[in-house]
């Protein structure tokens, strides 16, 4: 996941916020199985100079560990030159400098992650 660092660098946002909640999730609210739940929001001025609004949840109905599983997977993929482009040579690397956030959201998709933006 990008960190504010990398929201912010990404973006140019004059500032960021993060804020983290640990807690009963929406799903095991309404009754459904343990899971994990990341949302995102974005507000502010896009880069047309339009204000605008958006939200993303990413959902998995078997907690963090798969999560987790497949941004390893992926990122091992990606130095190994297996998808993405060549090897990456030796180094410090933000994940998100290395792997396409598309595949990225394909690869956590196919693995049982419920993605849904607004």
């Amino acid at each position: 996941m990008l960190d504010p660092m990398s929201i912010a660098a990404a973006t140019d946002a004059r500032s960021i916020r993060f804020d983290l909640v640990l807690g009963e999730t929406a799903s095991r609210r309404r009754g459904e199985p343990f899971s994990t739940e990341i949302v995102i929001e974005l507000e502010g001025v896009k880069k047309d100079g339009a204000r605008g609004r958006s939200r993303h949840e990413l959902v998995h109905p078997e907690g963090q560990a798969p999560m987790t599983a497949v941004g390893v997977a992926v990122a091992v993929e990606r130095l190994l030159g297996l998808a993405g482009g060549e090897r990456v040579a030796p180094g410090i690397y933000h994940p998100n400098a290395l792997i396409d956030p598309e595949h990225m959201l394909d690869r956590l998709a196919a693995f049982g992650t419920r993605i849904r933006s607004a």
